[in-house]
C-alpha cells in the first residue's frame, strides 16, 4: 500500500507543477480517475436502471416458480439474457474505487503531503491538513499546540533520519535499517508528560540506541527528525544537537501553544456538501428515461426507505472519522462527478441503440 501512496503522491506533484497547486491537482486526480472509470460506471449505472425495468417481470417469475428453485433460477437468467442485464456490472467499479480512495487518503494523510501543503488553502478552506475538529496546530511553523493531557508523538518519517556531520556540506540520510531497529519510534523521549502548554517539550535521543560509534558520534553535529502529533496531523522538523552536560546525548528544546480544540467550519461545509451531493446521486440511481421510478411493494418501499438514510449515514460517518479537508476535497468532486455522469445516461446520454431495457422499458415482454 505505501506503493499507491507514493504513487499518488507523485502524481499529485506532478500535477501540481501543472496546474499551480496542490487543490487543483487533487481536483485534476479526481477528473482523471472518473475519466478513466467512465466507461465501468457508465455500465454500473445502466445495470442498475435496468434492474429496475426488469424487476416487476423478476416478481411475477418468482412468485410463478417459488415451488421450483432450479426453473425460477433457469427463467431468471433468460431474463437476465433478453434485456442483456449483467446483475455483477457494478461490482467492478466499486472494486476499483477502494485501492483509489485509500491510496489517495493515504497520500493526502502522509507527511510528506502534509509538508509540501499542509497549510494551503482553497477558496473556503483554509488549510488542507485541518480535519473537521483538529486542534488547529499551524505545520512547520516551529512550534506543537497541545492539550494538557498530551502524552503522544511519532516519527514522522521513521525510515529517514537526516545526519549533518561537522566540515560535511551534505547530509547524510540514515535508514532505519542503518540503526538495525524494529520501531524507530521508541528511540526518542520527549519530557514532561504530560506537556505542558506553553512550556518547551525536550526531545532526547541517545547515541546508544542509535548504534553510533563513539568515534562517529564525535562527528556529529545535529540529527533533522520530523515529529508528529498524531492527534492534530501537525507536523514540525526538530533537529537535536549533542548534549552540553551528557555525554552522547543528542537534545532539542521545541517550544509549546496551548491547543484550543475547535470545529473547523471550512470542513463542515465540505461534509455538509457531501452529504447533500450524496443525497441527491442515492436519488439519480432511481432515474430511468428521466423519471424518478415509484416503489413498487414492500421491498421496494424498504430499499427507498434505506437509500434516503444512506446519505444521512455517510454524513455522520464523515463527523466521526477525522479526515483532511484535502480527501473531502476529493469526496466532493467525485461525487459532483458522479451525478452528473448518472444524470447524463438517466437523461438520455450514451445511447447506442434503442435494445436495452433502459432505453425502451414499455417494449420489454417477457412469455412466462
Amino acid at each position: 500500500m505505501d506503493f499507491l501512496n507514493q504513487a499518488m503522491l507523485f502524481l499529485l506533484q506532478s500535477l501540481k507543477g501543472i496546474v499551480g497547486s496542490y487543490s487543483w491537482a487533487i481536483i485534476g486526480v479526481t477528473a482523471l480517475i472518473r475519466a478513466i472509470l467512465w466507461p465501468l460506471n457508465t455500465a454500473q449505472m445502466k445495470s442498475m436502471q435496468a434492474m429496475q425495468v426488469i424487476q416487476p417481470k423478476m416478481k411475477e417469475l418468482q412468485a410463478k416458480h417459488k415451488d421450483n428453485p432450479v426453473v425460477m433460477q433457469q427463467e431468471i437468467m433468460k431474463l437476465y439474457s433478453e434485456n442483456k442485464f449483467n446483475p455483477f456490472a457494478g461490482c467492478l467499479p466499486m472494486l476499483l474505487q477502494l485501492p483509489i480512495f485509500i491510496a489517495l487518503y493515504g497520500s493526502l494523510s502522509s507527511p510528506a503531503f502534509l509538508q509540501l501543503a499542509g497549510n494551503e488553502s482553497f477558496f473556503f478552506v483554509k488549510h488542507l491538513s485541518h480535519t473537521l475538529q483538529s486542534s488547529g496546530g499551524e505545520t512547520l511553523d516551529g512550534k506543537f499546540a497541545v492539550t494538557a493531557e498530551h502524552n503522544q508523538f511519532s516519527i514522522a518519517t521513521p525510515d529517514k533520519f537526516k545526519v549533518i556531520l561537522k566540515g560535511v556540506a551534505e547530509p547524510q540520510i540514515m535508514k532505519i535499517g542503518d540503526f538495525h531497529l524494529t520501531d524507530a519510534n521508541k528511540i526518542i523521549t520527549f519530557e514532561p508528560r504530560p506537556v505542558i502548554a506553553g512550556e518547551p517539550i525536550r526531545f532526547n535521543l541517545l547515541q546508544s540506541d542509535l548504534g553510533f560509534s563513539k568515534d562517529y558520534m564525535a562527528k556529529v553535529e545535529s540529527v533533522e527528525v520530523t515529529m508528529k502529533d498524531p492527534k492534530s496531523n501537525e507536523i514540525e522538523n526538530i533537529v537535536l544537537k549533542p548534549s552540553a552536560t551528557q555525554e552522547g546525548l543528542l537534545t532539542v528544546e521545541v517550544p509549546t501553544i496551548k491547543a484550543i480544540p475547535t470545529w473547523h467550519w471550512d470542513v463542515f461545509t465540505l461534509i455538509a456538501l457531501y452529504g447533500l451531493l450524496t443525497w441527491a446521486y442515492q436519488q439519480s440511481m432511481t432515474w430511468v428515461n428521466g423519471t424518478a421510478k415509484k416503489p413498487d411493494g414492500e421491498q421496494d418501499k424498504a430499499q427507498a426507505l434505506m437509500m434516503k438514510f444512506m446519505p444521512l449515514m455517510f454524513t455522520v460517518l464523515m463527523f466521526i472519522i477525522p479526515i483532511p479537508a484535502g480527501v473531502m476535497l476529493y469526496l466532493l468532486v467525485t461525487m459532483v462527478m458522479m451525478l452528473a455522469q448518472n444524470a447524463w445516461i438517466a437523461f438520455g446520454g450514451g445511447k447506442k441503440d434503442g435494445s436495452t431495457a433502459i432505453e425502451k422499458p414499455a417494449e420489454q415482454v417477457v412469455n412466462l
